[in-house]
């Protein structure tokens, strides 16, 4: 796969050198996330190009770079990226030059293996955006302007969960970040991957986890392929059914922050 990736970047290299015919945008920065930019916009100066591989509907699991995500790599100062977590990014790392610096976030921050949704988890996050601002600030004038509010998030996950009383069920296996930062009671129904469906017998033990615990309401993922299985679950046992918000996904990273508080509070009103 390597090799098939370099070769077309040289075989595209010599197209654009003799008959310039494909427009590539230039960005200082290019992160392998739409997560990663949001976070680094927050607080590098507004003159800084960033831009994401992946954006923010694209998928995770299934993703492989296009020969003009690899042309837009060789023409940017720094590449941001998870880390192992990212398949993908092995696959192309030779077709990269040597000059452009590679900013790798599992060699820096304590992540969970082969799981990239560390966004999910105010606690994590704030590993990353400390990181990453420490890094970055000694190239450029950062701001941290989000700092303490993301700090004060954390603190009160750290609060709210020591309360919860009630596991959280939910449908795609996304929160895991959750479980491990704030030791959070999370049963999942199906897998890792959004296409990931449960067993019969799995279905089954849900249905007498909610029976016998006489919980009333179970989760979905936003975005989640699953959403009408969930649905339909809360129907058969007849409970209530609502969203996780994803942060990765909003606009820009103070909408991620109202993200945070949403989701927190509502794990409050219902499982504390």
């Amino acid at each position: 796969m390597k090799k098939i990736y370099k070769f077309v970047l040289i075989i595209l290299l010599i197209g654009i050198a003799s008959l310039k015919i494909i427009p590539i945008n230039k960005y200082e920065i290019i992160t392998s996330n739409y997560f990663l930019k949001i976070l680094l916009e927050s607080f590098l100066p507004d003159d800084i190009t960033i831009n994401s591989l992946i954006d923010k509907n694209g998928n995770y699991h299934n993703f492989n770079p296009s020969s003009k995500d690899i042309l837009v790599l060789n023409n940017a100062k720094y590449f941001v990226f998870v880390g192992e977590e990212e398949p993908f990014v092995d696959e192309i790392s030779e077709t990269l030059p040597k000059n452009l610096e590679q900013i790798n976030i599992s060699q820096n921050v304590d992540l969970l293996e082969h799981d990239p949704h560390f966004w999910i988890s105010p606690k994590t996050t704030l590993m990353v955006y400390e990181y990453l601002h420490k890094y970055f600030s000694n190239i450029y004038n950062c701001t941290d302007f989000y700092l303490k509010e993301l700090k004060n998030l954390n603190s009160i996950y750290l609060e709210k969960i020591q309360e919860q009383k009630i596991p959280l069920i939910v449908g795609h296996n996304g929160l895991n970040y959750l479980k491990r930062d704030y030791n959070m009671n999370i049963i999942s129904l199906f897998g890792s991957h959004d296409e990931a469906m449960p067993s019969t017998k799995r279905t089954k033990e849900i249905i007498d986890i909610i029976n016998e615990q006489h919980i009333q309401t179970i989760f979905y993922l936003q975005g989640s392929s699953q959403q009408q299985d969930i649905k339909d679950l809360a129907k058969q046992t007849n409970i209530s059914c609502f969203e996780i918000k994803m942060p990765n996904i909003a606009g820009n990273f103070e909408n991620s922050l109202q993200i945070y508080q949403e989701n927190i509070d509502l794990i409050g009103q219902k499982l504390c």
